[in-house]
């Protein structure tokens, strides 16, 4: 939230042709793997667990980083 506020996104990914960015509010990991599985979701900030159910269900996903 606070990087679309000072547009960080914006300006940093313009050079690799995203123009649009979109910010959802989930609150909780189960709606956000729906988005992503259906597509409309293609970033997101999760915990461990939506990212291990993602992977059970053959969502190509990849993790950057993780904080434990």
């Amino acid at each position: 939230m606070v990087a679309d506020e000072k547009g960080w996104g914006k300006t940093d990914l313009a050079p690799y042709g995203v123009q649009d960015i979109k910010e959802y509010v989930f609150h909780t990991g189960t709606p956000e793997l729906q988005a992503m599985m259906a597509g409309d979701l293609y970033v997101a900030y999760v915990g461990a667990l939506p990212v291990i159910i993602a992977l059970s269900q053959d969502l190509d996903v990849k993790t950057v980083g993780v904080s434990i």
